[in-house]
C-alpha cells in the first residue's frame, strides 16, 4: 500500500528559498523506511532530490542553517 503525502503550499516563494516543514521531513523519513527512492520521494513531495538527500543525511528536520556568509560591509552599518 502506497502512502501519499501532499506538499504544503508555500505561497510565492521559489522552491530554493522555502524550508521543508518538520512534518514533510518526517514524511521523507517514513517513505525512505518503506523503501522509496530519493527521487521518488522528491517527486511525491514536490521538492528537489538534493533536498531529500540533505534531510535524510541529517536524520531529520534541522533548523535554518543561517543567513549564509557575512556581507562585505557587515558591522559597518550606522
Amino acid at each position: 500500500m502506497e502512502e501519499s503525502v501532499q506538499p504544503a503550499w508555500r505561497g510565492e516563494l521559489p522552491r530554493r528559498e522555502a524550508m521543508q516543514t518538520p512534518e514533510e521531513v518526517a514524511a521523507m523519513l517514513r517513505l525512505k523506511a518503506l523503501g522509496w527512492g530519493v527521487r521518488r520521494i522528491a517527486g511525491e513531495l514536490g521538492c528537489s532530490h538534493m533536498t531529500v538527500r540533505r534531510y535524510l543525511a541529517e536524520g531529520g528536520w534541522i533548523a535554518d542553517r543561517g543567513g549564509g556568509r557575512p556581507r562585505k560591509l557587515a558591522g559597518l552599518e550606522e
